[in-house]
This record gives structure tokens, C-alpha cells and sequence, in this order.
């Protein structure tokens, strides 16, 4: 429901509202001046103000429909089928020479063979060992021939040294070998003369059991003056 005031004024209404509203303003300056000398309250005054009808409601006209347009005939457009592209040729089959099936051997299974047993090494016999009591007179007859191979150096003649040289050495059929000095007799020269007469001595052959065997020599070789004799 509409109220007076969402209507739409005139001049003349607008005007009685404003006369109205300067009378309230005024009424109140009034009742603000009474207040102050301490008067009795003025009768108010009620007035009246007529309705004004309200202005006839105006219709805006409504814009007339768009005319439907009149159908447009359908053109039926002809229906093109697409190419189908044609598949090249396929190449011809090439023949291929079968070649003849090799027959494969049959499989020849070897006999299980039983692991062989190492070969234990082959030591070879021991030699008879010589008759000691032959063996004890070749020592001396070698012990002499070394003894008389001995020269005695003159400086050590001269400084009198004497003494005795231990000399090891291998014997094979009157060849020597591996000659070493084993005891010194605590001079160089000494010990020099007796290596010298070991290698230069004339040795009897070897008797026939001993012959063939690398025979080991250890003999003290003797240096003494002549004064000592």
C-alpha cells in the first residue's frame, strides 16, 4: 500500500509542506523563549492540512512485438562423397630357395672316467754309503797332498806368523770345488795359502767304490816355521 508521501507532489503541496515546516520551526523557537521566561505553556494550536489526491497513474506503453520473420526455403546442398585413395599394388612374392635340412650327428656320451690318483714324486735310491775304514785312509792321502802343495808366504815367514786354517771343500774324481774358508787361522795370509794349495794340489785317484761320489772335505791346513820343526 502506497503512503502519501511515495505519491508524487505538486507545487501546491510541496509549498504547504515547506509553510508547515517553517511553523514547526517557528512553534519550537517559541516554546524555547517561553521556557526561558518562565511562562506557562501556550494552548497548542493543531492544524489541519487537506489531503491532495493523489496524480492519475500513467501507463508507458509497451513496445509492439517484433513481426516473426517469414521461413526461408531450405536449400539442399548435394552430398559429396569423399575420395577414397586406391592402396598401392603389393610387390609380387619373391621365391626363396629352401636349403636342405643338415642332419645334426647324434650326441656320443663319453664312458664316466674315474678321477686319476696324483703321482706321488719318484725319489730315487740312496747311494751306498762308502766303507769308513776307506774312506778314513783317502781322507789322509788327500790331507797329505794338500799339506805338500803349501808355500808359505815369505812376508808371513819374515813377520813369523804361524798357525792352522780349517778349508772345506767338495771332491769329485780329483777335481775340487766349493772351497771355503771354515776356521781362520786369525791371518789373511794364512788363510790365502791354504785356499791356494786346496785348488793346486796333485790328488791321488780315488779308489774304485769311491769313484763317481762327490766326496766333502773339511781338513786343517798346517802353517809352521821352520825353527818349530
Amino acid at each position: 500500500m502506497k503512503t502519501i508521501l511515495d505519491r508524487p507532489m505538486s507545487r501546491a503541496a510541496l509549498l504547504a509542506v515547506c509553510i508547515e515546516a517553517g511553523l514547526l520551526g517557528l512553534l519550537a523557537w517559541a516554546m524555547a523563549q517561553a521556557q526561558q521566561h518562565v511562562e506557562p505553556p501556550p494552548t497548542p494550536v493543531m492544524l489541519s492540512f487537506p489531503v491532495l489526491p493523489a496524480p492519475p497513474h500513467k501507463e508507458v506503453p509497451k513496445p509492439p512485438r517484433p513481426l516473426p520473420h517469414p521461413p526461408q526455403p531450405q536449400v539442399h546442398k548435394p552430398q559429396v562423397q569423399p575420395r577414397i585413395p586406391t592402396p598401392p599394388p603389393l610387390p609380387l612374392p619373391v621365391p626363396v630357395a629352401s636349403t636342405p635340412a643338415v642332419p645334426t650327428p647324434p650326441k656320443v656320451t663319453a664312458p664316466p672316467t674315474q678321477p686319476s690318483k696324483p703321482k706321488l714324486p719318484v725319489t730315487p735310491p740312496a747311494p751306498p754309503q762308502p766303507d769308513p775304514h776307506l774312506l778314513a785312509t783317502f781322507n789322509d792321502q788327500v790331507l797329505g797332498a794338500v799339506q805338500s802343495a803349501v808355500q808359505y808366504p815369505l812376508a808371513a815367514r819374515m813377520a813369523h806368523m804361524h798357525g792352522r786354517t780349517q778349508i772345506g771343500f767338495n771332491y769329485l774324481d780329483g777335481a775340487v770345488s766349493n772351497v771355503s774358508v771354515l776356521k781362520s787361522s786369525g791371518y789373511h795370509a794364512l788363510d790365502d795359502a791354504a785356499i791356494q794349495a786346496v785348488m793346486t794340489a796333485h790328488y791321488p785317484p780315488p779308489p774304485g767304490a769311491l769313484r763317481g761320489h762327490s766326496l766333502p772335505f773339511a781338513l786343517w791346513v798346517v802353517h809352521r816355521l821352520q825353527s818349530e820343526d
